[in-house]
C-alpha cells in the first residue's frame, strides 16, 4: 500500500464525506455526469458559475476562443471551499481541444489548495487527454483517476456505467 493511500486512510479520507464535485456546464452535458458522480458517492456538489452568459451561437464562439488561447474569465464566488475537502472532483465540457475557461480559472485559483483530485470531462470530439493534462498543470494536483465521457454516451445513458467504475476506482485508493 502507497504512503499515499495510507495518509488517506489515517486520515479518514472516505469515512468523513470530505469529498466535492466541482464542475463547469455551458448545456447541461457535464452537469449529468457530475449529479451521477455525487449521488454515487454521496458528497457535496457545487457547479462554477460565471457573470457572464454563454448561451446560444456567440456564447459557443466565445467559449471556444477562450479556452483555445487558455484565456481566464471571471467567476461568481463558490460556496464550498477545495481546502475544506479531502477530494475534489472536477469536471470540464471540453471546449477547442482543451478545458473550458471556468474550470481553468479555478484550477488556478485552487493552486495548492487540493489535498487529492480527480478529473472529469464530457466531449464530442477530441482533447480529453490534453484537458486533463492542462487541469493537472494549472491546478499542481495528478489526478487519482480520470473519467471521459462522449456527449453520445449521455442520450443512452451508457455513462451511468463507466461513472460507476471511476467511483468505484477512488474508492478503492482508499
Amino acid at each position: 500500500m502507497s504512503a499515499e493511500i495510507k495518509s488517506l486512510r489515517a486520515n479518514g479520507f472516505w469515512m468523513a464525506g470530505k469529498i466535492l464535485v466541482v464542475f463547469y456546464s455551458r448545456t447541461g452535458n457535464t452537469r449529468r455526469v457530475a449529479e451521477a458522480i455525487a449521488d454515487n458517492l454521496k458528497c457535496d456538489i457545487e457547479e462554477i458559475k460565471e457573470p457572464r452568459d454563454r448561451a446560444g451561437i456567440m456564447g459557443y464562439l466565445s467559449a471556444g476562443r477562450d479556452a483555445g488561447m487558455g484565456w481566464k474569465t471571471e467567476l461568481k464566488d463558490l460556496e464550498k471551499k477545495t481546502a475544506d475537502y479531502d477530494l475534489v472532483i472536477v469536471g470540464t465540457p471540453i471546449w477547442s481541444f482543451t478545458l473550458s475557461s471556468p474550470v481553468r480559472t479555478h484550477m488556478m485559483l485552487n493552486k495548492g489548495k487540493f489535498k487529492n483530485a480527480a478529473f472529469f470531462c464530457t466531449y464530442g470530439g477530441n482533447g480529453s487527454e490534453r484537458a486533463f493534462a492542462e487541469m493537472e498543470k494549472e491546478g499542481g494536483i495528478k489526478p487519482l483517476a480520470t473519467l471521459e465521457v462522449r456527449e453520445r454516451e449521455l442520450p443512452n445513458l451508457s455513462y451511468l456505467e463507466k461513472v460507476r467504475k471511476f467511483t468505484d476506482s477512488l474508492k478503492n485508493k482508499a
